[in-house]
């Protein structure tokens, strides 16, 4: 009987040693061998895409930050971008992280995009497909992203508008024995072609992933 290893993921970039959802973060992940890189997308006032966990500045924002407070909703882009999250680093966005996720030999390192924000989905998709060609998604188990959330419709649009891109459905829920998140290995495989990340455990039916 062979045991499948977890793979380990970049969650927030290396969010224990560095400010979490920056270039430096996402940096730091890959040069420690995350196999990927998870990041937070939600939306600006001006529809634009910002990479940040929460929906609000207040508990990221560093004490000098010029903005340290504020729904992330309520400002718009150019508002964002003076925003200050630790050790002077910015509040990135997804082209800047997917940028970021590349080995020093050139090879991708796959970005989980989670989906925070429902309203930001369509405008995901759009550059993730500006980003790679269709040939990049042909092979699940290489695919360069997959696009997960805890919210169906952002899934369901996903599905609708770009099939190409995999996806996975995040969850609260635990496993019957307690404590791990319960997973349903076939589904993972299926949704995201590859080993499932060492955050998710399987362990029972629900296809999900435990934030």
């Amino acid at each position: 009987m062979t045991t499948q290893q977890p793979e380990i993921v970049g969650h927030r970039g290396a969010a224990a040693v560095e400010p979490e959802n920056t270039i430096l973060s996402f940096r730091r992940g890959v040069a420690e061998g995350s196999q990927w890189l998870e990041c937070d997308v939600h939306l600006s006032a001006d529809g634009r895409d910002v990479i940040i966990h929460d929906a609000t500045l207040d508990r990221t924002a560093q004490e000098d930050s010029p903005l340290r407070t504020g729904a992330v909703a309520d400002l718009t882009r150019a508002q964002l971008d003076r925003v200050l999250v630790g050790k002077g680093e910015h509040i990135p966005t997804l082209s800047q992280v997917l940028d970021a996720a590349v080995r020093e030999d050139g090879t991708r390192v796959p970005l989980l995009v989670e989906i925070k924000a429902p309203a930001a989905v369509d405008l995901v998709i759009e550059i993730l497909q500006e980003h790679f060609d269709e040939a990049a998604w042909q092979d699940p188990a290489g695919a360069p992203a997959c696009m997960l959330s805890f919210h169906e419709e952002p899934l369901r649009r996903t599905a609708e508008l770009a099939p190409q891109i995999p996806l996975m459905r995040t969850t609260t829920a635990t496993s019957p024995s307690g404590g791990s998140p319960a997973v349903s290995c076939r589904s993972l495989m299926w949704a995201c072609g590859s080993p499932m990340p060492a955050r998710a455990t399987s362990s029972g039916p629900p296809s999900s992933v435990r934030r």
